[in-house]
């Protein structure tokens, strides 16, 4: 640029402007890290492109500010680089241009580095411009003589980000690099990287045999294995190993979570779903067991609670199944005790017991002096329209008073016996005894013992009513009486 150009960059862009292209284009600050991925070189350049395209409109601006300066007759000035300065930037050339005079320890590389530093932020913005050509390779073989350094002492866990501060260095080498520099720095890269995989592989493989005697995990040491070949004997003989590790890790965990979620069956409250979370839980363990012993040379008893998990979920399956056998034979119980009630019930008022039940009430009725509350009438309502029927007196509901028995007394009573009302009330109760206790019995529900006291029970009322028309009232009346079902015994019915 010509001074003007110069004058105008200074006091409206240049000083700014390359300041900026110099820190960023020569190299970081002291303190600062070159780029280390290809994603950062990569958005450096793009950076670098667009610093181009405004340096380029900055440049027309100042020319056309300078030409209208010029034409005012206002006076411009120059900038020069003063002697003392080129002849230590000479000086800073010559060491980085031969081998034998680079520094030869990190601490002599720092010094010279910083030696540079402090020379170019010495220097106005217009002369760092106006040496930049100069600045630009010197500060990056100064930076790569300083990383090489650097990088011979770097502590083993170092290598991989040294490794990555060459390799970037290489990525934004200048042309005038020396190629004795440039050979230097890629053999030192090519040194850096085998250092950092061999000890990489190294404390891949030591993780990996800490975790297969079972002092770390199994998992994180297969993933410090990954990027080595399977062709390495070693790594492959780590990776069976710890796959039977991670197998075996893996069914700890698993058992644990067995425990627990066993813990929880019980709060399903319906039956179905414990039984299908029991049977999946005693799936699991019995596949653990199974892979325990296909995958790994542990054996299932090593296995804290493995072998206890299983027995605890066969428990509690055998407890869930005598369960539910009982909920089922409950209603089948409950139909057994049910039915024997009504056969006990029906003997209670069986032809016998009713005709004895008849003859002692008629004779009580005699000299009757209170009401008379008679279950067999509250039983059976059909034997109080017979008797209303056969002796023209209207029984009413409820107690019968002292006279209205002396009344049935006096109709009922022979000079010998009841005129045969005592045996029509004991066929009527019978009868509807029959029907009323036998008839809703499903005798396909009962079990042996209880059907067998059925039949004696029922053939003893129809033997009983044998010529007579009430065998076929019964048999009508069966034929329409709902039967009762299992889990209907409670009902009432």
């Amino acid at each position: 640029m010509n001074d003007a150009r110069v004058l105008l960059g200074l006091r409206r862009f240049g000083g700014v402007w390359f300041y900026l292209l110099l820190l960023t284009v020569a190299g970081c600050s002291p303190k600062e890290q070159p780029p280390s991925t290809p994603a950062k070189q990569t958005a450096l350049e793009t950076g670098l492109d667009r610093l181009d395209e405004r340096l380029g409109a900055i440049e027309g601006q100042l020319t056309e500010m300078a030409n209208r300066r010029a034409s005012f007759g206002e006076p411009t000035f120059s900038f020069t680089v003063p002697s003392e300065t080129q002849q230590r930037l000479q000086e800073l050339e010559d060491i980085v241009a031969e081998k034998g005079k680079w520094p030869t320890n990190p601490a002599e590389a720092e010094h010279l580095r910083q030696e540079l530093e402090e020379l170019v932020t010495s220097l106005a913005p217009p002369i760092q411009e106006s040496i930049l050509p100069r600045l630009l390779p010197l500060r990056w073989a100064v930076r790569a003589i300083w990383t090489m350094r650097v990088a011979e002492t770097a502590e083993e866990n170092q290598l991989t980000d040294v490794a990555d501060d060459l390799g970037s260095l290489l990525a934004i080498e200048p042309d005038a690099t020396a190629d004795e520099l440039r050979s230097a720095v890629e053999e030192a890269l090519l040194r850096v990287e085998g250092a950092a995989e061999r000890h990489f592989r190294a404390t891949a493989i030591a993780t990996a045999r800490k975790a297969i005697e079972g002092s770390g995990s199994a998992a994180q040491a297969w993933d410090a294995l990954r990027g080595f070949s399977d062709g390495d004997e070693e790594i492959a003989l780590l990776r069976r190993d710890l796959r039977k590790r991670i197998t075996l890790e893996d069914i700890v965990v698993q058992v644990k979570q067995l425990r627990d979620r066993l813990g929880r069956v019980e709060r399903l409250s319906d039956e179905v779903s414990q039984q299908t979370a029991l049977s999946q839980l005693y799936e699991s363990a019995v596949r653990y067991k199974v892979d325990l012993v296909l995958g790994s040379d542990e054996s299932p008893s090593k296995i804290d609670n493995l072998e206890s998990v299983i027995q605890a979920i066969e428990k509690e399956m055998r407890t869930a199944a005598q369960n539910q056998q009982r909920r089922q034979d409950m209603p089948s119980r409950d139909y057994q005790r049910w039915a024997l009630k009504r056969i006990r019930t029906f003997q209670q008022w069986h032809y016998d017991a009713s005709l004895k039940n008849a003859q002692d009430t008629f004779e009580k009725m005699e000299a009757a002096d209170a009401a008379l509350q008679w279950k067999l009438l509250e039983r059976f309502p059909s034997v109080r329209a017979l008797l209303t029927d056969k002796t023209r007196i209207t029984i009413p509901a409820g107690k019968l008073s002292a006279k209205k028995q002396r009344e049935i007394y006096d109709k009922v009573a022979g000079y010998v016996g009841w005129n045969g009302y005592d045996e029509e009330i004991a066929y009527r109760v019978t009868r509807d005894a029959m029907v009323k206790y036998l008839a809703p019995i499903d005798e396909r529900l009962l079990d042996k013992p209880v059907l067998l006291l059925y039949n004696k029970a029922f053939a003893q009322g129809w033997s009983k009513l044998e010529g007579r028309g009430d065998q076929l009232y019964v048999a009508q009346q069966a034929a329409v009486v709902s039967k009762c079902r299992l889990g209907q015994t409670n009902n009432g019915s």
